[in-house]
């Protein structure tokens, strides 16, 4: 399962689309990425297609729960845009195992509990334990 794999009407469907999500994640995260570890954001359009990527290379493992929701609260403008307003997609990319850490939580929880019309277009799923490269079907962000 990579990139190659995504079905050419990819750009129409939705981001949380089981068939697609890990796929579009594999090819919006870079090797580097997971390497090194970024913040990823998705920006959706009105039926929750993938309009913009952002990528944050290597964001802070220490940070508080505030500085982490200005980075959500930083995107409230972007809601406002006819073309972005169906909310956000968000990956932690990491090389570390397949187990859930405490800023992946953290990150969890601040695009969560940011109050912000960017962040409140999708449903969320909890974070999993598994990289851009999980199994067809498993959830690999925390969508939002």
């Amino acid at each position: 399962m990579t990139y190659n794999d995504l079905p050419p009407d990819w750009p129409t469907r939705p981001v949380t689309d089981p068939d697609i999500t890990a796929d579009l994640l594999d090819l919006v995260v870079r090797d580097a990425d997971r390497v090194d570890g970024a913040l990823c954001i998705l920006l959706c359009g009105e039926e929750g297609q993938l309009v913009q990527p952002m990528v944050f290379p290597r964001p802070p493992t220490r940070m508080s729960r505030e500085q982490r929701g200005r980075v959500f609260a930083s995107l409230e403008h972007l809601a406002a845009e006819e073309d972005l307003r169906g909310g956000i997609l968000v990956a932690i990319a990491r090389e570390k195992g397949p187990f859930v850490t405490d800023t992946d939580r953290a990150w969890h929880e601040a695009a969560m509990t940011t109050p912000t019309d960017a962040v409140d277009r999708l449903r969320p799923d909890p974070p999993v334990a598994q990289s851009s490269r999980a199994s067809k079907g498993s959830r690999s962000a925390g969508a939002r």
